[in-house]
């Protein structure tokens, strides 16, 4: 578990000389990292090591007088949600060898950022100490500014990576004082301890807790009324798009609500917070979906949407609906992120991703057409 970390880290600090050294065909080799890190967390589910609530552990203590040690547990939960941070990673670098037909400065830079940010998604998700997974989720936030910014002569990329910044960053903040309020007033600071808080309800410390917590999830995700940072995120480059807000940044909110459903729902102000602001994004980023002319759009809409129909299932916290929610959550970065890489390449091809122009490009592009179809 701590070797993939150091692995991931590793190759994100040797990303710029590789891209350097020997040009874009170093996404390949980078996405090996990622690669053998799925290929393990299979073989872990093939194992059965998960079965019966079998979990990986590793402690270390660092700063006991803060609370904050070095806590790591993979589960069942952490290690679904490492097969899509480490497989549509893998799929991602891969797809940046062919997208990119250059290999300006900038890209060395671009080939660092995404690594690192893969590293610090899979470290968000192997947290077990609520600070630890705090460092890595605002580690997120500042890597997907910069990854936003690529085209930073652009003011649009400027004003859509500042936008992003500064929503997931106030969210995040928010998330910082839940975190204490739970950790001073119920005595936990891991996440696989919460189920172990005597009164939940009982306690207004916890419910002001658990509505501060969810605010950076649900800002990170994308929920409305925050939901605009993600639509306006677009401007990056589609391999950034295909990652970073279909598959991976904006399911850490998810992880979150899904690892802290089956305990907070016993609250009142969880299903009052939780389900209703899922319920209206679903229905505002479908409709908003449907008034988009630019492909990017319509599927940064149809994110938005999908993200909340998965927040309003796996809140409500029973295993029945945690399991419907997670199927979704795997399928949706499945064929999300494909859309997204297809779309990058009708851009390519044509110039344009305005669908009032691409009529008749199926004739033209049959296999293109063919995957766009199975996606």
């Amino acid at each position: 578990m701590l070797t993939l970390l150091l692995a991931l880290t590793a190759a994100s600090a040797i990303a710029p000389v590789l891209l350097r050294s020997i040009g874009r065909s170093a996404f390949a080799l980078l996405a090996l990292v990622p690669l053998g890190g799925f290929l393990w967390v299979v073989k872990l589910f093939a194992d059965g090591v998960f079965r019966d609530g079998g979990e990986i552990v590793s402690t270390f203590t660092w700063m006991p007088s803060t609370n904050l040690n070095l806590e790591f547990r993979l589960d069942a939960l952490a290690a679904l949600f490492s097969l899509i941070i480490l497989g549509v990673g893998a799929l991602v670098l891969f797809y940046c060898w062919g997208y990119f037909d250059s290999n300006p400065r900038r890209l060395a830079k671009f080939g660092f950022e995404l690594s690192a940010f893969a590293m610090a998604m899979y470290g968000l998700v192997i947290s077990d100490n609520f600070l630890l997974m705090y460092v890595f989720w605002e580690l997120t936030s500042i890597l997907s500014y910069m990854l936003v910014s690529y085209y930073g002569e652009r003011a649009t990329s400027r004003r859509a990576a500042m936008q992003a910044l500064m929503v997931t960053t106030m969210g995040g903040l928010a998330m910082l004082v839940g975190i204490n309020l739970l950790g001073f007033n119920a005595g936990i600071w891991r996440l696989s301890e919460v189920s172990q808080i005597a009164d939940i309800e009982g306690t207004p410390a916890i419910s002001a807790a658990i509505v501060l917590i969810m605010l950076g999830a649900l800002t990170k995700s994308a929920q409305a009324p925050w939901h605009f940072w993600l639509p306006g995120a677009m401007a990056a480059p589609t391999p950034v798009s295909a990652y970073l807000h279909s598959a991976a940044m904006v399911k850490a909110g998810i992880y979150l609500v899904a690892r802290l459903a089956p305990d907070m729902s016993a609250v009142t102000t969880w299903h009052l917070l939780v389900l209703s602001t899922g319920g209206f994004t679903m229905l505002l980023g479908g409709w908003m979906a449907l008034k988009q002319r630019d492909l990017k759009l319509v599927l940064a809409y149809g994110t938005v949407s999908q993200l909340g129909f998965i927040i309003t299932v796996i809140g409500v916290g029973s295993r029945e609906a945690a399991m419907a929610g997670l199927a979704i959550t795997f399928a949706h970065s499945l064929f999300k992120a494909a859309l997204f890489m297809i779309v990058g390449a009708i851009d390519h091809t044509t110039g344009t991703r305005d669908i009032h122009e691409l009529s008749g490009l199926g004739k033209k592009q049959p296999l293109l057409a063919g995957l766009a179809i199975v996606s």
